[in-house]
């Protein structure tokens, strides 16, 4: 009987073949589908919200683990208490880069016995990322393109610096982050992104869905310091809304995908496939 604490736990403890030990998990997690059927019909229970679990809820599910992430407060005070009354916590690392979500696939999977299960994963992910990467490298064009990654399209944002698994995603597709002197995700003043000027700007929200009215209002809400940067003048400014919006904040199983997506954002066909990401993306 296994609980978690946040979507990306879930994604991970499915991902190892955990699907059916899982009784309880926070209100935000949403993927696999089978994960939102099951809390529908009451198999699995919600526990509260990603930064407010309920700790009463979490005992009533008489769990024999509980997964949670060590960048969390609120998840390290509950493993804490929890732990005090013989209950089993695994706290995974917050993912500073892609290395760290492979460790954390590695660990989940061990702690419900699915050691090779869990190889098995991290062996494709990592091959996935590779080949994403040789024909990013092998691209004749490739140049670095400085790039902001951002929560939301307010004056000031919270945008990724170095020390995040997007950062090091931005990395593999010779994406130059233009807050890599910054750590880990942090607000910023508005007149830097004009100082930094990024020729693409990636805003990863659940501010909007992704359509074009809903992309329109955003372009038109921007500050002039947005306005301003280069990104915008060239149209080069992207959307991710819904399941793409989790992809970018959730540093879970489904990080190739993630690697795969920006490396077209940037990029464009370098595929060859035809394939051109459009302004908004999002499920």
């Amino acid at each position: 009987r296994v609980v978690s604490l946040a979507p990306t736990c879930t994604e991970i403890l499915c991902s190892v073949g955990g699907f059916d030990l899982i009784v309880g998990a926070d209100m935000y997690s949403n993927y696999p589908s089978e994960v939102v059927t099951a809390m529908q019909t009451g198999e699995i229970k919600v526990i509260g919200g990603f930064t407010n679990p309920s700790y009463e809820m979490v005992l009533k599910q008489d769990p024999d683990l509980v997964v949670c992430m060590g960048n969390q407060n609120a998840h390290v005070q509950m493993s804490e208490k929890l732990r005090s009354n013989g209950v089993d916590v695994l706290v995974i690392s917050g993912a500073e880069d892609i290395d760290v979500v492979l460790d954390n696939i590695y660990m989940v999977g061990t702690s419900i016995g699915e050691n090779d299960v869990a190889v098995e994963n991290i062996d494709l992910v990592s091959s996935q990322i590779s080949e994403i990467g040789d024909i990013v490298d092998s691209g004749s064009d490739t140049h670095e393109v400085s790039t902001m990654i951002s929560l939301s399209a307010v004056k000031s944002p919270w945008v990724s610096g170095s020390d995040t698994y997007i950062s090091d995603i931005m990395d593999i597709v010779h994406s130059y982050n233009i807050y890599t002197k910054e750590s880990g995700w942090v607000q910023v003043n508005a007149e830097t992104i004009l100082k930094y000027d990024p020729s693409v700007i990636v805003v990863a929200s659940t501010d909007y869905t992704a359509t074009q009215e809903e992309y329109d209002s955003m372009i038109d809400s921007m500050s002039s310091e947005w306005r301003g940067t280069t990104a915008y003048r060239n149209g080069d400014i992207y959307l991710l809304a819904g399941e793409a919006c989790d992809l970018a904040s959730r540093a879970g199983p489904r990080v190739a995908q993630m690697t795969e997506l920006m490396a077209r954002i940037i990029h464009g066909d370098i595929f060859g496939d035809g394939i051109v990401v459009p302004h908004f993306v999002g499920g």
